[in-house]
């Protein structure tokens, strides 16, 4: 069980000494430094996941809700801090993702499900 949890926590030594969480960081508090444009991701954030929940759920979501997120979205990138943070989330959150699938199919946990 040590050599688990010693490989865990290299794993996670490795995560937050990579190039890509220090980019997600360093951007985050970037934004949180400008209350408006953090306010802006916030509730982008908000709405997109509401309307992803509904497609989740096989709820249709109706061609205006789709243009005003795809609105908010044009409006949010334009400004460069936002927009590198979204990319440098996206990223982050992608390799997490990745990192979780290796674990999860390791251990095949979703076969027990």
């Amino acid at each position: 069980m040590d050599d688990i949890l010693k490989a865990a926590q290299a794993l996670s030594d490795a995560l937050k000494n990579s190039e890509i969480y220090k980019n997600y960081r360093k951007s985050h508090i970037g934004i949180l430094a400008n209350p408006e444009v953090s306010r802006r991701i916030h509730d982008f954030k908000k709405k997109q996941t509401a309307y992803e929940l509904k497609r989740l759920q096989n709820i249709p979501n109706s061609f205006e809700d789709e243009r005003h997120i795809s609105h908010l979205y044009s409006e949010l990138v334009l400004d460069e801090a936002a927009k590198n943070f979204i990319n440098c989330e996206d990223e982050f959150l992608t390799t997490y993702h990745k990192v979780m699938e290796i674990l999860n199919e390791a251990c095949n946990i979703e076969g027990h499900l």
